[in-house]
């Protein structure tokens, strides 16, 4: 893969980063480094005459921004028009990982996305949480189940890195093998029948959702779940001894499976 250039990098960070890198090159360059005193004259003479080009290279630095923005825009109404399984598996690996991205940022978590990595690259995003870190890899797979030996390369990742968990996300299965080798660990594997339950649950402008359990997402409720803090949501069992019945259920589920009675809210 070709490499990138700082000003092609920034363009797929926050347009923040441009800006507080700009202004930070501005001062460095403008007030630090003519200043620095050195035993060779002629690096002293380029050191003083810095000041003179630091606007242009502020400048430059600067022009990443909106196209930054506009990424991020693009990314959040691409998250956004999600309505399906089908339409995720219709995205390339690249935009499938800038979609997991975006629902963990939802969540919440700072999010590292990988923007050297290949459509096969170990770990696409990292997540942070505190002093929690969580690695994440993306699978965007049409029709093929994600084997054992991906789970176990990421496994051997976590501990090298020292991660508290792993994260796989595909829009298809995983082999037996896989969920075997998982079991105990802090591995949590998503496959295609969680995942647009997932989408549906932090999308904005979604009113109705169906998680893999059958429970229809009717409304937010104004409080939050206790749990977790994130929005609760009118719910109602679609099967099992309260089919039918109606409960305020954590928007996040099954992440957080916090639910209470509608009576009592």
């Amino acid at each position: 893969m070709a490499k990138r250039s700082l000003l092609e990098d920034l363009t797929h960070l926050p347009w923040q980063v441009s800006v507080v890198l700009s202004v930070a090159v501005y001062f460095i360059f403008k007030f630090v480094l003519p200043i620095v005193v050195t035993p060779n004259p002629i690096s002293q003479t380029l050191l003083q005459a810095l000041d003179n080009f630091a606007i242009y290279i502020s400048a430059i630095l600067l022009l990443p921004a909106p196209f930054a923005y506009f990424n991020t825009k693009r990314k959040r109404q691409r998250f956004e028009v999600q309505q399906s399984l089908d339409t995720i598996k219709q995205l390339n690996w690249q935009q499938f990982e800038q979609l997991i991205a975006e629902y963990y940022r939802r969540l919440g978590f700072s999010v590292t996305e990988n923007i050297y990595a290949g459509s096969d690259g170990g770990v696409d995003l990292v997540l942070n949480k505190g002093a929690q870190i969580t690695l994440v890899q993306c699978k965007q797979y049409r029709n093929k189940p994600v084997g054992v030996s991906v789970v176990r390369e990421m496994f051997g990742i976590k501990e090298a890195r020292r991660a508290e968990k792993v994260i796989i996300v595909t829009t298809c299965n995983y082999t037996k093998d896989a969920i075997k080798f998982a079991q105990g660990k802090d591995i949590e594997l998503i496959d295609g029948a969680m995942l647009m339950p997932m989408i549906q649950s932090v999308q904005s402008n979604v009113n109705h959702s169906f998680n893999r359990d059958g429970l229809e997402s009717a409304k937010e409720a104004n409080g939050n779940c206790p749990k977790c803090g994130s929005n609760l949501l009118l719910r109602k069992a679609k099967k099992g001894p309260h089919a039918g019945e109606q409960f305020w259920g954590c928007s996040t589920f099954p992440k957080c499976r916090f639910v209470q009675n509608i009576n009592s809210m």
